[in-house]
């Protein structure tokens, strides 16, 4: 799809909303993704919708996978207190007595 080819969409119902399918090849020309915003800016002139994708805090180019975030990184790791107990060896514990209205 060039820049400035015409192509079509379908208004679908979307609960109380309408709802439209932005195509892929427009989506990859705008960078525009999932979860992305956009504004939405009706012109009653001339029976125009205007999209607009709205500006990101941040970008990233790549996810990260564990050994991206710690690599370069030489210490040595040790459980947290609250994961060394009975219970993360799949032992029972105690929680206590109930204090409220809890069913036991």
């Amino acid at each position: 799809m060039k820049g400035g080819a015409m192509t079509f969409a379908t208004i679908r119902a979307w609960g109380n909303s309408k709802g439209l399918i932005i195509p892929k090849q427009i989506c990859d020309m705008l960078g525009l993704a999932a979860g992305d915003r956009v504004s939405i800016k009706p012109n009653a002139k001339n029976s125009a919708i205007e999209i607009a994708p709205m500006k990101r805090k941040y970008t990233r180019d790549k996810v990260l996978t564990a050994e991206d975030v710690f690599s370069g990184w030489s210490g040595a790791y040790s459980l947290p207190d609250d994961l060394r107990g009975p219970a993360s060896r799949g032992e029972e514990c105690s929680w206590g007595e109930p204090v409220g209205k809890e069913i036991w």
